[in-house]
């Protein structure tokens, strides 16, 4: 019994023994994480191992400091899906990208893994919903019915992790993704195969009193990477404009809407 003590034969604090425990918790993760980021062949099993131990830790009271022993999970994840996709950027084109498939993929598998951890780790997890929601939805085609389901479900495990809903979770993180599609287009990101999801959230979810900066701004990043762009993306850049255009008259006409609604009841 008694409290645990140090070499010296000190007795730890609290905050000293907490330490040491999510020492000994991330060094459990190292083969995972390794497993993750170095192998080739085995990267989906690698990425199923850690969704399960993740579950494993859904009974666990002190989230805040789950959140910090989950920290490398989640960027590992993140790094992972991201390495991925560059690699696919730089060998084909976007055509390919978005090509059905219907099959577990590491980005998939990884998707999956970040709902898991956020609804594991629940409310505690908040500052990084933003950066979660935004890899979920930008590496996953919606032409592709398993990439569309796993998403789902992604976004439901991320906000049932918090007690809201996924409207009020998009809602919630909805200026995060405003600013961060418009950094996208301003870097000239537009072969992300959710980029289409992406627009169409952002001008779905945002209020209707939203700084009309913010879409001033994405829509001449949309001009400037159609001036930009080589003849073969072209078409997939007019394609995303007219995603947008369609999107902002949508908004327009709600606005329109409230204003009349408001008229009326004033009258």
């Amino acid at each position: 019994g008694g409290r645990p003590r140090g070499a010296a034969g000190g007795v730890y604090s609290k905050s000293e023994v907490c330490s040491q425990r999510h020492e000994v918790e991330v060094d459990r993760w190292t083969p995972l994480l390794e497993g993750v980021e170095e192998l080739d062949s085995c990267k989906k099993e690698a990425i199923l191992v850690l969704s399960s131990v993740l579950l494993g830790r859904e009974s666990v009271t002190d989230k805040e400091g789950l959140v910090q022993i989950c920290l490398p999970v989640m960027y590992s994840l993140l790094k992972t899906v991201s390495a991925h996709s560059r690699a696919i950027v730089a060998t084909t084109t976007t055509k390919a990208q978005n090509k059905v498939t219907n099959q577990w993929t590491e980005v998939l598998m990884a998707v999956q893994g970040l709902g898991t951890l956020a609804r594991v780790c629940g409310w505690a997890l908040r500052e990084h919903h933003a950066e979660i929601i935004l890899f979920c939805v930008t590496t996953t085609s919606m032409a592709d019915p398993l990439a569309a389901h796993v998403l789902f479900f992604a976004l439901h495990d991320i906000s049932s992790g918090c007690g809201m809903n996924i409207n009020e979770l998009l809602c919630a993180n909805i200026d995060h993704l405003s600013k961060d599609l418009n950094l996208m287009l301003r870097q000239r990101q537009t072969s992300s195969p959710g980029l289409p999801t992406l627009i169409r959230l952002v001008l779905k979810v945002s209020p209707l009193n939203q700084d009309k900066e913010d879409l001033n701004d994405t829509i001449q990043s949309l001009v400037l990477n159609l001036a930009l762009s080589e003849e073969n993306e072209t078409l997939e850049i007019l394609n995303l404009v007219a995603l947008f255009v369609k999107g902002y008259k949508d908004i327009f006409k709600k606005t329109d809407s409230s204003e009349a609604e408001i008229s009326s009841d004033e009258g």
